[in-house]
């Protein structure tokens, strides 16, 4: 019999030596790479391959280039915790060239990007603002934001129920699931209240299967775990700009249409401002390079007492743009939003708009946040920039 502490790792190593065809199986996460979206995308292979051995295999992928998986150093942590090597991971760049003869799942986000926007989605399972795309899927398990903490956590619930009582998930991926649990919900914090009733349920199916089954042990996993995600002090701007990146086509006035990157960060908007026109030359660039009508930093940080806050930097080539002043009016979508100074850049920002805020609910995610962007969007024409 297979040793269980190897399962996910011999599971992940062999789909690397399967054929891929254009007409093959494959689930996968978000753009932004991050930890629930890789750890939904081999959850959801290894759990349907427990459901259906017989059935075709279905290839995890995370979004993300290979040599950009140093990025995000929380992944590579918790990949090593659990055993799992880099290199059997599926990246972006090791896709082959997708068509409709592609069947994809869509893991943590609803509208398929990049090389597999023209795959046949056949299932998503999601907690984010629906994109009201792929209709066509067989399947559909999503949440919204306020009613899921975590895409982990529907993704257990939903193998859960489906699990015969006899059937042994590896620790690897229970101890997988639960460290993206753990960072979405802020360890489950009753502050900051992202943690809801599936998130619960899902820990309590999780918990029991992993290394963390205490409390005290989850929440040392917890700190490990964010610990790592904080350090990126060795990133460049470039970097930070693209480690925890979501791109977005928004309908404005006019027939129009507004590209929105939004990029998170884990440090203060002052840490960024202190490079002045360096900093300012580094998001001329990231923005011209993708196109981008704005581009909107969401900086997610603690202070030294541990508190929570939440800036916002909203950046566009055109001084003249309404894009800051709409969102920074808006009080839908739970967006407060005060100016925040910073010398740095107040002195220095002449032929660009670069307005720095602080978001005065410091629990709110990009997730959150999104359907503000594409509320201003739809208010303004790109004519007036």
């Amino acid at each position: 019999m297979l040793n269980m502490n190897n399962a996910l790792s011999t599971f992940l190593r062999t789909g690397q030596n399967l054929p891929k065809p254009s007409s093959s199986r494959w689930v996968v996460g978000n753009e932004a790479g991050d930890l629930d979206s890789l750890a939904c995308a081999i959850g959801y292979a290894y759990f349907s391959h427990l459901l259906h051995p017989q059935e075709p295999r279905w290839t995890p992928v995370i979004q993300t280039l290979r040599q950009d998986l140093a990025l995000r150093p929380e992944n590579l942590y918790v990949l090593h915790k659990c055993h799992i090597q880099s290199e059997d991971l599926f990246c972006l760049n090791d896709v082959p060239k997708l068509n409709s003869q592609s069947v994809v799942t869509l893991v943590d986000h609803n509208k398929a990007t990049n090389v597999f926007a023209d795959a046949k989605v056949e299932r998503i399972i999601d907690h984010h603002m629906d994109e009201g795309v792929h209709n066509e899927a067989t399947e559909r398990i999503m949440m919204r934001p306020d009613q899921a903490g975590s895409c982990s956590s529907i993704l257990t619930t939903h193998f859960a129920s489906k699990l015969s009582k006899d059937c042994v998930v590896p620790t690897a991926l229970a101890d997988l699931l639960l460290s993206a649990l753990l960072i979405d919900t802020d360890n489950f914090s009753e502050t900051v209240g992202r943690a809801k009733e599936v998130d619960q349920a899902a820990r309590a199916f999780l918990a029991p299967r992993s290394n963390y089954v205490s409390s005290e042990a989850q929440s040392k996993y917890y700190q490990e775990i964010s610990q790592a995600q904080r350090d990126i002090s060795n990133l460049s701007i470039a970097h930070k700009l693209k480690r925890d990146y979501k791109q977005f086509e928004l309908p404005g006035q006019n027939n129009t249409t507004w590209r929105i990157g939004a990029s998170s960060t884990v440090e203060p908007i002052k840490v960024l401002a202190e490079h002045g026109t360096i900093l300012l030359q580094e998001l001329a660039a990231f923005a011209n390079e993708r196109q981008l009508d704005v581009l909107v930093i969401l900086a997610a940080f603690r202070d030294e007492q541990q508190n929570n806050h939440r800036e916002v930097l909203i950046y566009s080539s055109n001084p003249d743009t309404q894009f800051a002043s709409t969102l920074a009016n808006t009080h839908d979508y739970q967006v407060d939003l005060v100016p925040l100074h910073q010398p740095g850049l107040d002195n220095v920002c002449k032929e660009q708009l670069c307005k720095a805020y602080t978001q005065r609910d410091p629990n709110v995610t990009r997730k959150q946040f999104a359907p503000a962007l594409r509320q201003v969007c739809a208010q303004l024409s790109k004519s007036r920039l």
